[in-house]
């Protein structure tokens, strides 16, 4: 058995890598692969850890952020990667973050250790940081100590893997893409479970107190700056003028949402708008929704995207997100330089349009996003090492 150790940043949330990392070894053979993990900061996987996949499954972690600057401790992600690499047999090390410095900090570590091999996955196409960040004060010395670490990480790493071309692009360097090690790896989904099952649309509208007849607008992610849920509730508030019976679901949370709730009160939207929280069932409450709205200021993919087409919602995304997620009549791109209310009349056509939450999930699998599919593709790619 092949031991594979998947390091990421880490989150206070159930993040898309953490949902990526669960979807992939719920299909993998796991009598020939093992993945443990390691999270360098928060403890991203709390919601799926108890789930009976992993119950031969490490968890290691570095609590490795400064709380006051929002800064990363590498020395102490270095001293504990070292220990659980002198502790156990991996063959491989997957560094799961767009953070070229802890993809280096790790790389050095792994160097270290005769017979392992570091690969490193990209699942972002830019970086937005916290506003007293260390890393934004010294900007101009950043850039020049990530330019030196991408050109380390393509010269050491055994291979370069991203959810999209650009991702590859943006985190490793434009070299990176034409690489013979380097190999778009998507960010799949397990397209059945986001079938549009009407009987689930009625019970979940139910437990949300939603009627059948409501316009339902959905979004899913994390209540952060970088999301932009604030332009979200200028849209919905168009929406809701237009149409009066409209609720807002918004699955996830964040530091964001005391702000939004304030906003909500300032729009008069308070009981149109369904905070969900953090819920490992995204699909399930995916099938209540009539839209999909993805406002985001920049995304490597933006897997919830491609979620929502899954379910048969029309999905509008803003100019933060690479067009590969275009992969179906249902989704369209809109500038958030149009602003909200131009956001809004594109939500309503597109629904109009498409009233009736079509199955495009042929369409999905041939851009390869069967999670099936993707996570063989990967198990062969291990094990052929």
């Amino acid at each position: 058995m092949k031991k594979i150790l998947q390091v990421f940043s880490g989150n206070t949330t159930f993040s898309g890598v953490a949902s990526y990392l669960y979807q992939q070894y719920l299909h993998a053979d796991r009598s020939r692969i093992r993945y443990d993990f390691f999270g360098c900061k928060e403890n991203s996987m709390a919601l799926v850890m108890d789930d009976p996949v992993f119950a031969d499954s490490k968890f290691f972690f570095a609590n490795a952020r400064t709380r006051k600057t929002g800064s990363t401790n590498y020395f102490r992600i270095m001293r504990e990667l070292d220990r659980i690499l002198s502790a156990d047999d991996y063959a491989v090390v997957v560094v799961n973050t767009s953070i070229v410095a802890i993809v280096a900090a790790c790389l050095h570590v792994v160097r270290k250790h005769p017979g392992v091999r570091l690969i490193a996955h990209a699942h972002n196409a830019g970086l937005v940081l916290p506003r007293n960040a260390l890393r934004r004060r010294i900007a101009p010395l950043v850039g020049l100590a990530d330019a030196a670490f991408r050109a380390y990480i393509r010269k050491h790493a055994f291979a370069l893997f991203g959810c999209s071309e650009d991702a590859i692009r943006v985190s490793f360097g434009p070299a990176a893409v034409r690489r013979n090690n380097s190999m778009v790896v998507h960010d799949a989904i397990e397209l059945p479970k986001f079938r549009f099952d009407p009987a689930v649309a009625r019970q979940v509208r139910h437990e949300a107190g939603t009627g059948e007849s409501t316009f339902v607008l959905g979004n899913v992610g994390k209540l952060q700056k970088r999301k932009n849920q604030m332009f979200l509730l200028d849209m919905f508030s168009a929406i809701h003028s237009t149409r009066p019976d409209s609720q807002l679901w918004l699955v996830g949370d964040g530091p964001d949402r005391p702000m939004l709730e304030t906003r909500l009160r300032e729009l008069d939207l308070v009981d149109a708008v369904r905070f969900l929280g953090q819920r490992s069932d995204v699909p399930r409450w995916m099938q209540g929704m009539d839209a999909f709205a993805f406002c985001t200021l920049s995304e490597g993919l933006g897997i919830v995207a491609i979620e929502a087409q899954a379910a048969g919602l029309p999905t509008i995304v803003s100019d933060g997100v690479p067009d590969d997620v275009l992969l179906s009549p249902l989704a369209k791109k809109v500038p958030l330089s149009a602003g909200p209310r131009a956001w809004a009349g594109e939500m309503l056509a597109l629904h109009a349009a498409h009233p009736s939450k079509p199955d495009v999930s042929d369409a999905l699998r041939r851009a390869g996003y069967d999670i099936g599919a993707e996570s063989r593709k990967v198990m062969e790619f291990y094990e052929n090492l």
